[in-house]
């Protein structure tokens, strides 16, 4: 039974995997089931033994990239103890998620228009994980205190824009430059107390 199940799981990843693709360099409106179950390596049907439809794969692939984007943030600060070591430990795995996931951006912004609902839940999910952490290292006196769900929107903000322009526009990582350019601006603002 567990060799059928990890089986299933591995099938239904691969179907995934080929929905991020094709979504990610054609677009939902332009990519096909057929074209997806082929990518895949798999038979028209068996799609559908996974997917009800083109749509159902789009919000289940943004929920499972979502998902792993969270998992793979809270992975790497999970074991630290400041909020500053949070912050640039969570933009570096940002980063580098991103790198391995370029058709992130894409998928994402797409949903707009396939599916507003799914958008927003996106962003919604990522910030209120994002703003409890936010809240502990105010309690903490480790940040200023503000509004934290603000906060968390501006910081996603940020790193949305850097890995606009470095993964998705020049395909590739910050530079170690860039990157600490960034982690300045976040610590001390644009007046640096």
């Amino acid at each position: 039974m567990d060799r059928l199940k990890k089986g299933s799981d591995r099938t239904r990843e691969k179907i995934l995997r080929a929905a991020e693709q094709l979504f990610g360099q054609k677009g939902f409106y332009n990519t096909s089931v057929m074209e997806i179950a082929q990518k895949a390596g798999v038979g028209y049907g068996t799609f559908y033994l996974y997917f009800k439809s083109k749509d159902d794969i789009y919000k289940e692939l943004v929920r499972y990239l979502n998902h792993m984007l969270r998992y793979t943030i809270h992975k790497e600060i999970s074991r630290l103890e400041s909020r500053k070591e949070m912050e640039k430990a969570g933009f570096a795995a940002f980063f580098k998620f991103v790198h391995r996931h370029p058709h992130l951006y894409r998928i994402v912004l797409e949903s707009d228009e396939v599916n507003k609902r799914i958008g927003k839940w996106y962003y919604k999910k990522i910030a209120e994980r994002y703003q409890q952490g936010l809240e502990m290292a105010m309690k903490k006196g480790e940040i200023r205190e503000g509004d934290p769900k603000m906060i968390a929107y501006c910081l996603m903000g940020v790193a949305h824009m850097i890995g606009n322009y470095c993964v998705f526009y020049e395909e590739r990582e910050p530079t170690e430059k860039e990157f600490e350019t960034v982690m300045q601006f976040i610590l001390y603002g644009l007046v640096g107390h």
